[in-house]
């Protein structure tokens, strides 16, 4: 069994423009996978694990979603994105 396996939350792939926030800069990003716990976003730029971030994107209804989270992995594709408050938009 790998840490895939272990997942608290159902992984949804999906493809869904995000605009976001770290250390007070703006950057975009298309938000590639999905779950109550967090996103994995496909970005470029200069991240660390254990930054801050903000994250703002429409539901697939059309709500705006805004979240709060922690950056917990950064790739050469993007970063993955633990929520604060899981399953609930703050």
């Amino acid at each position: 069994m790998d840490h895939r396996d272990e997942r608290k939350y159902v992984r949804l792939i999906v493809s869904r423009a995000v605009e976001f926030m770290v250390s007070g800069r703006r950057y975009y990003g298309v938000i590639s996978s999905e779950s109550d716990g967090g996103v994995f976003i496909e970005t470029r730029g200069r991240f660390h694990q254990g930054q801050e971030i903000r994250l703002d994107y429409l539901s697939p209804q059309g709500i705006q979603i805004q979240k709060t989270g922690e950056i917990v992995r950064v790739t050469t594709d993007g970063i993955a994105v633990r929520f604060r408050h899981p399953g609930y938009a703050r």
